[in-house]
């Protein structure tokens, strides 16, 4: 799909959520109509001179705030209209990379092999937009985001092994099993040990989701700085030879502007329009 009609894309779906939640497309419209272009959109505020965490701030936060405000926080119209919200998010998150990015550079290891992808952002939060931007799909937030400094992407692995050897040998099964197999397969018997066909299964299951689902996709992301056996080349090597359809990105510097706002920016703005919720609940 090209840039263009991404964006259309994005058009399409944000209207479609607000045609299922007039309050919140009312309260928007109020406040775009007092903006200048009065005929606007979301998307043209953001795909014009002004950044994603100016069109949160000016726009999308008053808005959701407006028809939240006076609604009990556990009644259905206050899921339905903070949850429409929340899409709108996800969606105009994905049009803050600029146009023409190269996604990541392919890092060999010294097997020969592909090990990982070098991502030019320094946040969890940039790494998530930048693959659902890769990916043509909506941004994927945790549906309670931690209280720290990062939001990770819903579907990412946890890239630790707590408590486990770095050992290749006898930590990639043990890092499959799991920060992987669990949290493909929730419901599945927890093992102490998978089998060479359920580590297969696995596999094939991450190729079916990254190819035909557009709500989830799986990957792991890394700094340079993380405590995690993700930086032990041989480990990582074992590691994509079990499960070759897994995806792996090591964090850059984000020197490289990729994104239109700063990460640090985008991400104060969008952890504190995720917090609404817990706001409102304790408001007098």
């Amino acid at each position: 799909m090209k840039y263009d009609e991404f964006v259309a894309h994005v058009r399409v779906q944000i209207d479609g959520v607000l045609s299922d939640c007039k309050p919140l497309k009312d309260a928007i419209e109020n406040l775009l109509s007092a903006s200048h272009p009065a005929r606007s959109d979301l998307v043209d505020k953001l795909k014009g001179a002004q950044r994603l965490e100016t069109v949160i701030s000016e726009y999308l936060r008053p808005a959701t705030v407006s028809c939240l405000k006076n609604l009990d926080c556990a009644g259905r119209d206050f899921k339905k209209r903070w949850d429409a919200a929340r899409e709108v998010l996800a969606w105009l998150c994905v049009l803050s990379v600029r146009d023409g990015w190269q996604i990541v550079t392919k890092i060999t290891g010294k097997q020969g092999s592909d090990c990982f992808f070098e991502i030019p952002v320094k946040t969890e939060l940039g790494v998530e937009i930048l693959c659902s931007h890769y990916h043509r799909r909506r941004v994927a937030f945790p549906e309670n985001p931690p209280m720290k400094s990062d939001i990770p992407g819903r579907d990412r692995f946890s890239a630790e092994l707590p408590g486990g050897s770095f050992e290749p040998n006898v930590a990639v099964d043990e890092f499959i099993r799991l920060n992987i197999w669990r949290q493909v397969f929730p419901r599945e018997e927890s093992k102490d040990r998978l089998s060479n066909m359920e580590i297969e299964r696995l596999d094939d299951e991450l190729e079916e989701r990254s190819k035909y689902n557009e709500t989830e996709h799986h990957y792991l992301s890394f700094s340079p700085m993380q405590s995690t056996p993700l930086k032990n080349d041989e480990f990582l090597c074992r590691l994509l030879g079990k499960l070759p359809h897994l995806r792996v990105f090591r964090m850059g510097d984000g020197s490289c502007p990729l994104l239109v706002a700063t990460e640090s920016k985008m991400l104060a703005a969008i952890t504190g329009f995720l917090k609404l919720p817990e706001y409102l609940r304790k408001r007098p």
